[in-house]
């Protein structure tokens, strides 16, 4: 074994040491900002934590753009959004015994959250990503931001609100939004560190570009949000741990792919692999919003259901 491949594993286990431990303290900060704000739990993480836990696609992205191979930023998005809503929303619900989300914006949006995760694989389906289809995307992403963001019961503060230890002053909201703030740094720091890792041991491997998207830099930046909805849930806040994982998949097929196909448009060269990759990803999704939109709930059985498409996922891709 070499001294880099060493290295690489090392910088990989360090990563998911630290993310366990900052996903603890970003909870605690997020519950207590969704009180004060008068916002239910789903839409707190929905806006607030995808957008952190997004912050590594959106990094690479960024970087495959300018590197020239925006391909990368493509299968790191689908692979992303199929370990989100198959391999960790599967984890966590197996573990946790069941999650329910009580907000009816999650009922009520199902069908745009679809439309909004899937609308890449769609645009996609003569093989590019245009620049101008990236504006598409992004417009698509600010639009419905700004439709979660002025929704009459967050702003008449009627949605049902978590509460533990009574109102939130201002001054707690300054220290937990400092908290959320460093605690989330602290998140992205170790997932950066993952992503390096799993970098260069899929280097070491000889592993395809579009693989490593798809499966080491998919599960290294979705990392984040497995730590972050395993405590989420554990802890009784269930609609963080859902809002999150579908506020993801929303930031990565939009903004994510949107800017990156701005500054450099994508254009596929193997279609077996987006084919499957998208099938995959698009019947994630609807599976999920069928889910929360029938029984506001996702069950041991249904997580299992999630957790098998996702292995499946896996082994026709690998083989």
């Amino acid at each position: 074994m070499s001294q880099d491949l060493i290295l690489n594993i090392i910088l990989f286990a360090g990563g998911i040491v630290i993310l366990i431990r900052s996903g603890l303290w970003v909870v605690g900060a997020l519950t207590k900002l969704a009180q004060f704000l008068g916002v239910s739990e789903y839409v707190a993480s929905f806006i607030l934590m995808a957008f952190a836990t997004t912050l590594p696609e959106f990094s690479v992205g960024l970087s495959a753009a300018f590197s020239g191979n925006p391909a990368l930023s493509l299968g790191n998005v689908f692979g992303s959004n199929i370990a989100n809503l198959g391999l960790i929303l599967g984890i966590i619900v197996l573990i946790s015994g069941g999650i329910k989300v009580d907000d009816g914006v999650a009922r009520r949006d199902s069908f745009l959250v679809f439309i909004l995760a899937s609308a890449p694989a769609i645009l996609l389906l003569d093989f590019e990503l245009s620049r101008w289809e990236g504006v598409f995307l992004i417009l698509l992403f600010i639009l419905y931001l700004s439709r979660l963001m002025h929704l009459r019961e967050i702003l008449a503060g009627r949605m049902k609100v978590f509460r533990i230890n009574g109102p939130v002053g201002v001054g707690d909201f300054f220290k937990h939004a400092r908290i959320f703030a460093v605690s989330s740094a602290v998140l992205l720091l170790s997932a950066f560190l993952l992503i390096e890792g799993a970098k260069g041991i899929s280097a070491e491997m000889g592993v395809s570009e579009l693989a490593i998207g798809l499966f080491f830099l998919a599960i290294g930046t979705s990392l984040p949000e497995l730590s972050f909805g395993l405590r989420a849930a554990l802890h009784h806040h269930e609609g963080l741990s859902v809002g999150n994982l579908l506020g993801a998949a929303v930031f990565n097929s939009t903004w994510v792919l949107g800017v990156t196909a701005v500054i450099a448009p994508i254009k596929i060269a193997d279609g077996r692999m987006f084919w499957i990759s998208a099938v995959a990803m698009i019947a994630l999704v609807l599976l999920v919003n069928l889910f929360l939109r029938t029984k506001m709930a996702v069950s041991r059985r249904e997580g299992a259901i999630l957790a098998a498409i996702y292995a499946i996922f896996f082994i026709v891709e690998l083989f």
